[in-house]
């Protein structure tokens, strides 16, 4: 404290840092007034016309701080008011301004807090249920702000609370689903450990989050895998959580909402971002250029590349039946040349006849798209960032062509799987070459292109796709017999 003669009025314009010359210009009184006010010379009475005025003045200036300086400072100096009410301040300045003497209790929690920023307060959870408590909290409160919200996300314990308790985890998918789907936008931050090998279940599980257009992924190399292991989620300007699990494998969650808190996280966060690197996303067919030219540099390398498609590729399509198609949404010859051109260009990029490339459908997606009268091919979106709709003679012709190229190449080859084996496999839009590379495309939004090169997130993903094939019957893989099932569908 500057001036250890002070009033209750000067007391709360030192907390506040409130210079005499910006009161004295916001309530039209002479500053003289106002440093005898604040040295206690001259009393300030509730009852004066400028009463009123000053308080209001006070918390005006105390969210301006955003640090929740009055609302701890009272909180402790009148325990028995309610911090809930939104009189609160109102109540507690009109009670201490109108004291005549500052108590020994505030003053010595002046001098302590003081020394610090400001004294921050939270509240902390035990065990995975708490950590689940905490998460809904910051689900309902992102719900409310909808599109307005914004949240990061650094997994250091690389999803081991979630893969846990996989009930759970199929509701904390489906809760990020409805945030992402309702324009909540996402930050997501990697962390990659040497021999990191914890994250494949959560991506069998929550490949649908992860291929979300409005999730902003990052990868972050930690070199050193004895550093402090903990999770976190910020809601910008609401609430973080931190999660931290001991080496005795208890769980502890701690919820911060203070302003001042949150802003300090958030400048840690931002900090790691921008050390990380960002996964690659294109929203047009100049974007996706580069990205086939780094594609194109893995073409030669014979490692298995895996497909998973709703409806069967563009990429296995004849061009004539994507002139077809693209007539028959009245594209015009323009339009359809440039989508032939980046077709040739993802085939050469994407296809090598020296290596296995491995598509897998969905039996029961097949079944229901070849009686529908009319298909949505998602994955043509891709070439022409606009809604595409085939008929059904156009979906039979495809897998007819399809049946033919698996006859014709052996490095060709179509798995048949069923929902109740895979969830990710044959239902999403994911392409990847072993080690290499991989490409999600969100069936909501096809024209969106993500694109990965990071080893550890690839070959996670890879190894999805390999576990998912070995468990597949021999004949659900076995080229004749998948031929004849497409020709006959």
């Amino acid at each position: 404290m500057r001036n250890k003669s002070l009033s209750p009025f000067g007391f709360v314009l030192e907390m506040l840092d409130i210079p005499v010359t910006l009161l004295s210009y916001e309530i039209h009184v002479e500053q003289s007034l106002i440093s005898k006010w604040k040295s206690g010379s001259r009393t300030l009475k509730s009852d004066a016309e400028h009463f009123g005025r000053i308080i209001c003045f006070f918390i005006k200036e105390n969210e301006k701080l955003k640090l929740n300086t009055l609302e701890n400072f009272f909180a402790t100096v009148y325990p028995d008011e309610d911090v809930n009410s939104p009189y609160f301040l109102q109540d507690c300045l009109k009670k201490f301004l109108s004291a005549k003497n500052i108590s020994t209790d505030a003053k010595n929690l002046y001098i302590q807090t003081k020394k610090s920023l400001y004294t921050s307060s939270f509240i902390l959870y035990n065990g995975n249920k708490g950590r689940r408590d905490a998460f809904q909290m910051l689900f309902n409160n992102a719900l409310r702000l909808c599109d307005k919200s914004e949240i990061y996300i650094m997994e250091r314990e690389n999803f081991a609370w979630l893969v846990n308790d996989k009930e759970y985890m199929n509701e904390w998918t489906r809760q990020m689903l409805e945030l992402l789907n309702n324009g909540v936008k996402v930050h997501l931050v990697y962390f990659i450990y040497p021999n990191s090998d914890k994250i494949s279940e959560f991506f069998k599980a929550c490949h649908k989050v992860i291929f979300n257009h409005n999730l902003h992924e990052y990868f972050y190399h930690c070199f050193n895998d004895t550093d402090a292991v903990y999770t976190q989620y910020l809601l910008k300007d609401d609430m973080s959580i931190v999660g931290y699990t001991t080496d005795n494998s208890e769980v502890y969650t701690s919820v911060y909402t203070d302003i001042g808190t949150i802003k300090m996280h958030e400048d840690v966060i931002k900090k790691i971002i921008a050390k990380s690197k960002l996964l690659q996303k294109s929203k047009s067919d100049k974007e996706l250029q580069p990205i086939l030219g780094n594609i194109k540099t893995f073409k030669e390398r014979e490692e298995v590349t895996y497909f998973s498609n709703l409806v069967p590729s563009f990429v296995t399509m004849s061009e004539e039946l994507i002139l077809e198609i693209l007539e028959y949404n009245n594209f015009s010859e323009k339009d359809r040349n440039k989508c032939l051109e980046l077709h040739r260009s993802l085939n050469d990029a994407v296809f090598n006849k020296n290596s296995v490339n491995r598509h897998f459908y969905s039996v029961e997606h097949l079944r229901e798209f070849a009686k529908n009268e009319y298909v949505k091919y998602h994955s043509l979106e891709v070439l022409t960032n606009k809604s595409i709709t085939a008929t059904n003679e156009h979906f039979k012709k495809h897998l007819k062509y399809i049946a033919g190229l698996l006859l014709e190449n052996q490095n060709f080859n179509v798995v048949l799987t069923s929902q109740t084996e895979s969830e990710i496999v044959g239902t999403t839009t994911c392409w990847c070459k072993e080690h290499f590379w991989f490409l999600s495309f969100d069936n909501e939004k096809m024209g969106i292109v993500k694109y990965c090169e990071e080893h550890s997130i690839v070959d996670t993903l890879a190894y999805v796709f390999t576990d998912c094939y070995n468990k597949i019957p021999d004949k659900y893989k076995d080229n004749k017999y998948v031929a004849d099932f497409l020709m006959n569908i």
